[in-house]
C-alpha cells in the first residue's frame, strides 16, 4: 500500500542538514514580525527517529495578540534533540 511504502522509505532514510539562518533573517507578517539568527540541525539514521537540535533567537521585532501589539525584547527557541521534538519557547515582550 502507498503508507506502507513511503513508511519503508522514511525508516531508511538517513540525513544530516544543517540550516544556519545566519544574522539577518526578517521574518514577516502582517501580524508579527522578527529578527532572527541562529542554527537548526536535523538529523535521521536508517530505522531511527528525526531528531532536531539548536537554537533559533529573535533579536527583536513584534507580534499582535488579542488586539494590542507587544515589542519583542528578546526571545529564543532551543531544540535539544531526541526522539521526541519538543521545542522550548522563552519570549521577553
Amino acid at each position: 500500500s502507498p503508507t506502507t511504502s513511503w513508511l519503508s522509505t522514511f525508516e531508511a532514510l538517513e540525513l544530516e542538514v544543517v540550516v544556519d539562518v545566519g544574522r539577518d533573517l526578517w521574518i514577516k507578517h502582517e501580524r508579527a514580525e522578527a529578527l532572527l539568527d541562529g542554527r537548526i540541525s536535523a538529523r535521521k539514521a536508517r530505522s531511527q527517529p528525526l531528531s532536531l537540535e539548536g537554537r533559533i533567537d529573535a533579536q527583536q521585532g513584534f507580534f499582535d495578540l488579542q488586539n494590542r501589539r507587544f515589542r519583542l525584547i528578546e526571545g529564543g527557541l532551543e531544540l535539544v534533540g531526541g526522539t521526541k521534538i519538543d521545542p522550548q519557547l522563552d519570549l521577553l515582550a
